[in-house]
C-alpha cells in the first residue's frame, strides 16, 4: 500500500502531499569487509521487519548494504529554527565545551531528572577511573594533528601517557583483552586511522564496570589541544558494536571525549547484536552517511536476547551526516544533550536529524537536545527533524529546541512528528511531547498518530515561514488500514505564534481528547484556512476543550467550519472559559520569549482540573494556573 500525507495549507489553500512507500528503510551504507557491519545485517529481525514491510522489490542486496528501492516517506516532518530564544523560550542546556576541546572528565548540564530544557546534574563522563585500573595509552600525528603532537610506537608497554602505543588498531586490538573497568585512551589533539573493519567487543565487560575509551592530555600538550581524531575510511564503521555470528549478549563500554570522522559512508557508533549499557559522550561525529545507528540483532543469535538496551548518547556533536544523525531505538534508548546539526542532506523527506526506527522501542528519552538543519538541501530543509515509525511505548520527548531559519524551510520540512510510516501495523501508546521549543519549521511543528494515551504539552511553537498549515495536531499524518487508531490525546498548555492556518487540531477519530489551557497568537493577513483550532469530531470525542485562549485580530474562525467562539460553545458546549484575547507574549518578534507579563489575561485562567502539573522551566504550578506554557 502507499501512505500519503495530504495537508491543505491554511492560507495559500495548496493542496500538498508527502508520500511514504510501503516502509521506511534506512538510508544506504556501504558493509564492512565482512558484510556484517552494513546498515542492518541482513539476517536482523530489524532488518526482516524492514523488508516484510517493502513486500516485492525492497529486498537487500548482497553484502549487507540495502536497496533504495521500494524505500517510504517518514511522512515528512522536520526542523529547526535557529532564531530561538534568549529571554526564557529555550535552554538546550546539555553541551559540555564548545569547538572541538574537551575535558575527559568533564561534567554534562543536562540532568534526567531536571526540568525541560533546563540544566541538571549528571555524572562526569566519563567517570574518574578506579584505583588499580589499568591504563592503555595510544598516540598518533597523522596529517592535520596538532603541531605539538609527538606519535608514539607500538613496540612501547603502552601502559603510561609518556610510552604510548602509536596506531589506533593496536590500541583497538587491546580492547577485546581489557578487564572490566580497564581503559584506553587516546592522546588529545592526536589523529588516528583505522586500517581495519575490526569489532570493539568484550565480554568481560560489565554494566557496573565498563571497559572506558577516553583521551588523555599528553605531556606535549599545551592544554589547547581537541578531541582525538579518529579518521574512518569507506568501508568500514568508525567505532563497531557488532559481535559477528552467534554472539553471548555484551554490555557496559564507554566511549567518551572522541571525534570521529568518516568519508561521507558508513556509521560513526554502530550498535549491533545485544548490546547492553553502553554510554556515548562529548564526542563529535560527522561525515558518515549515519552518525548513530542502534541495529537489532541476528534472530539466530542463540547466546542474546535479540534486544541491544540501555543505550545513551549524549553530550555530543552529531552533524554533516547524509543519512541520519541517529537511526534506531531500542529499550531504554536515551538521546541527551546533543547538538545535532546538518543531518540528512543526502535525499529529502527520508532522511532526518533523529530517526526513530523501534519493533519494540520502550522508555526511549529524548531529552534537551538542539535539532537544526535537517535533510537540507540546496538551502532548504527537506525533511522532518525528529521522526519516529514503528511501535514504540513509553516515549518521552522533552526539552528540546528545533529550528530552522526564515526563508529555510521547505513544505515538507516539519518539527516533530511520531507518525506511521511504514506498510504494517505501528502503534505508539504513552508518549509524551513536553516542554520543546519548535521555531520556523514547515506547516507542521508537532504532530502525532496511530498515538493512544499521549500528552502534547508545555511546548511552544513559533513559525513565522507562512508555511503554517496546523502547528499542533493530532493525527498529524495519515494512518493505514492496518495502523492502530489515534485515541485519548491531551493537548494543553502549549503557547503558539504563528502567521497563517490554526494553532491546534485534533481530528477524525478516536475519544477522550482534551484540549485545554492553551495559548495561540496568529498573526495572518488572508483569512483562507484560519482558525484557532480544528475540531471536527461530535462532542462525544472530547472529554474537556475549555480554557484556551486565542488572538485573530479579528479575522478567521474559532474552529474552522465552526465559525466564532460563541457558536462554537452553544452548538458544543465547550470553551466556555476561554477568551479571544491577546495574549501578551514578553516578545512575538526574534528572539521570540512567549512567556507572559503580571497584565495578562493568561494569568490565573487556566483548568485548575486539567493543566499540567508543572510549566515549561519546571516550576509547579498554582490552583490558579496561567493558560500557555509558562507560568508566572
Amino acid at each position: 500500500m502507499i501512505k500519503r500525507i495530504s495537508i491543505l495549507l491554511g492560507a495559500s489553500g495548496i493542496l500538498f502531499s508527502l508520500g511514504c512507500g510501503a516502509g521506511e528503510a534506512p538510508p544506504e551504507a556501504t558493509a564492512g569487509t565482512d558484510g556484517a557491519s552494513s546498515i542492518l545485517d541482513p539476517t536482523s529481525s530489524l532488518a526482516a521487519s524492514w523488508r516484510h514491510r517493502r513486500g516485492t522489490g525492497g529486498a537487500t542486496s548482497t553484502g549487507g548494504t540495502t536497496s533504495t528501492g521500494g524505500t517510504t516517506s517518514t511522512g515528512g516532518t522536520t526542523s529547526t529554527g535557529g532564531t530561538t530564544s534568549t529571554g526564557g523560550m529555550t535552554s538546550t542546556g546539555g553541551m559540555t565545551s564548545t569547538g572541538g576541546a574537551t575535558s575527559t572528565g568533564g561534567t554534562s548540564s543536562m540532568g534526567t531528572g531536571g526540568a525541560a530544557g533546563q540544566p541538571g546534574t549528571v555524572a562526569a563522563c566519563p567517570a574518574a577511573p578506579a584505583p588499580g585500573t589499568v591504563i592503555y595509552y595510544a598516540c598518533d600525528c597523522a596529517t592535520n594533528a596538532d603541531p605539538h603532537c609527538v606519535a608514539g610506537n607500538d613496540a612501547n608497554a603502552g601502559t603510561s601517557p609518556s610510552t604510548p602505543w602509536q596506531t589506533f588498531e593496536k590500541a583497538r586490538s587491546q580492547f577485546a583483552s581489557l578487564n572490566a573497568g580497564d581503559r584506553i585512551e587516546f592522546c588529545k589533539g592526536g589523529r588516528f586511522t583505522s586500517t581495519t573493519n575490526g569489532k570493539w567487543v568484550n565480554a568481560r565487560c560489565k554494566a557496573g564496570t565498563p571497559c572506558v575509551v577516553a583521551s588523555y592530555a599528553a605531556p606535549w600538550s599545551t592544554g589547547s589541544q581537541g578531541r582525538p581524531v579518529i579518521h574512518s575510511p569507506t568501508g568500514q564503521n568508525a567505532i563497531d558494536f557488532a559481535d559477528s555470528g552467534n554472539a553471548d549478549h555484551e554490555e557496559g563500554y564507554v566511549f567518551a571525549g572522541l571525534e570521529l570522522e568518516g568519508e561521507k559512508t558508513d556509521v560513526g557508533y554502530f550498535v549491533y547484536n545485544d548490546i547492553d549499557s553502553v554510554l556515548i559522550c562529548d564526542s563529535s561525529i560527522h561525515n558518515f552517511s549515519i552518525g548513530v545507528q542502534l541495529g537489532g540483532s541476528n534472530a539466530a543469535n542463540p547466546g542474546a536476547d535479540m534486544v541491544n538496551a540501555d543505550i545513551t548518547v549524549r553530550d555530543s556533536y552529531i552533524t554533516d551526516n547524509g543519512g541520519q544523525g541517529y537511526l534506531g531505538g531500542d529499550l531504554n534508548s536515551v538521546i541527551q544533550g546533543n547538538h545535532f546539526k546538518n543531518n540528512g542532506f543526502d535525499r529529502p523527506v527520508f532522511n532526518h536529524n533523529i530517526y526513530i526506527a523501534a519493533e519494540n522501542g520502550i522508555n526511549i528519552r529524548i531529552t534537551g537536545n538542539d535539532l537544526y538543519q535537517s535533510a537540507t538541501i540546496a538551502g532548504k530543509c527537506e525533511g522532518t527533524s525528529l521522526v519516529g515509525h514503528g511501535l514504540i511505548n513509553g516515549l518521552l520527548i522533552e526539552g528540546n529546541t528545533v529550528h530552522e531559519d526564515i526563508g529555510t524551510a521547505d513544505l515538507g520540512c516539519w518539527g516533530i512528528a511520531i507518525v506511521p510510516g511504514y506498510a504494517s501495523t505501528e502503534l505508539f501508546t504513552n508518549v509524551t511531547i513536553r516542554g520543546n521549543v519548535v521555531t520556523n519549521v514547515g506547516n507542521e511543528s508537532i504532530g502525532v498518530a496511530s498515538c493512544q494515551n499521549c500528552t502534547i504539552e508545555n511546548n511552544v511553537v513559533v513559525n513565522q515561514q507562512r508555511s503554517n498549515d496546523t502547528a499542533i495536531v493530532a493525527p498529524g499524518g495519515s494512518e493505514g488500514p492496518e495502523d492502530a487508531k489515534t485515541d485519548h490525546i491531551t493537548i494543553r498548555n502549549n503557547s503558539i505564534l504563528i502567521d497563517q492556518g490554526a494553532g491546534i487540531g485534533m481530528l477524525h477519530e478516536g475519544t477522550r481528547h482534551t484540549v485545554v489551557d492553551n495559548a495561540i497568537y496568529n498573526s495572518a493577513a488572508a483569512t483562507n484556512g484560519l482558525a484557532c483550532f480544528s475540531l471536527d469530531m461530535p462532542a462525544t470525542s472530547y472529554t474537556q476543550i475549555d480554557h484556551n485562549a486565542c488572538f485573530q485580530n479579528g479575522k478567521g474562525e474559532w474552529a474552522l467550519g465552526q465559525g466564532s467562539l460563541a457558536t462554537w460553545t452553544a452548538k458544543m458546549g465547550f470553551d466556555a472559559h476561554s477568551m479571544l484575547a491577546n495574549p501578551a507574549f514578553t516578545s512575538m518578534a526574534s528572539p521570540f520569549n512567549l512567556a507572559v507579563a503580571s497584565s495578562s489575561p493568561l494569568v490565573n485562567a487556566g483548568d485548575a482540573v486539567n493543566s499540567s502539573a508543572t510549566d515549561i522551566t519546571g516550576k509547579a504550578r498554582t490552583s490558579s494556573p496561567d493558560i500557555g506554557a509558562y507560568e508566572l
